[in-house]
């Protein structure tokens, strides 16, 4: 018999953003798009099929602004926790383009922070704080009395989750590089964690469910 999951989470990126349209450095205040708005009601039609207890978002606006379309869809509220945040880069990055040759040197030295421990650029997020974040991210979700959470979070902050959940003290930025350069998640994408205390997975595991699915967005 297949054993039942001691927490289900349901990681959900927020729709597109002004920032993912026009393919720039988003700063923490790039709302969504027109799209984006249009993606996040399919998502929150998606939702009503679902169950869960809470919905948890991040702090940043086009998180929020996903939220705020669920509500109005489906009537449920939110509680913004700030450890689901996207992975913060260099602040000197914002409203440049991603490729703009004039970037490039300044993206390669945060880049080298991101994929090594030890190192810091800047005011952008290194691995060790990173690496730090994501233990964090878990064991809150862990010590939440609600067995079935969704999260509305961000692309590459998603991916680093899956990670350190699968890999724990293994996860090296090395992972990290190759897992972000060879995987995509789609605007308003549902990932799905399963904890198990005990199962045929060993003890305490967390296992990758469902990864990317946008079935509801029709592409």
């Amino acid at each position: 018999m297949k054993p039942e999951p001691d927490k289900i989470v349901y990681l959900l990126r927020h729709g597109e953003s002004e920032g993912n349209k026009e393919n720039i450095f988003q700063p923490p205040d790039s709302p969504l798009s027109l799209k984006g708005v249009k993606q996040a009601e399919f998502l929150a039609q998606r939702l009503k099929n679902l169950e869960f207890e809470v919905l948890l978002i991040s702090n940043l606006k086009r998180a929020l602004q996903t939220a705020e379309v669920i509500k109005r869809m489906i009537g449920r509220d939110y509680e913004v926790v700030e450890l689901f945040q996207e992975v913060k880069k260099p602040s000197c990055l914002f409203g440049k383009k991603i490729d703009d040759e004039g970037v490039s040197k300044v993206l390669k030295e945060w880049e080298r922070t991101l994929y090594s421990s030890g190192l810091k650029f800047q005011d952008g997020e290194s691995f060790d704080e990173l690496n730090e974040r994501a233990k964090k991210a878990l064991e809150y979700l862990l010590s939440r009395k609600e067995r079935r959470i969704a999260i509305v979070t961000h692309g590459l902050f998603l991916r680093v989750i899956i990670l350190k959940a699968i890999f724990k003290e293994s996860f090296s930025g090395e992972v990290l590089k190759r897992f972000w350069l060879s995987t995509r998640v789609d605007n308003t994408g549902i990932t799905v964690l399963e904890y198990y205390k005990e199962s045929l997975y060993g003890k305490n595991s967390w296992v990758l469910r469902i990864f990317n699915d946008h079935a509801h967005l029709g592409e």
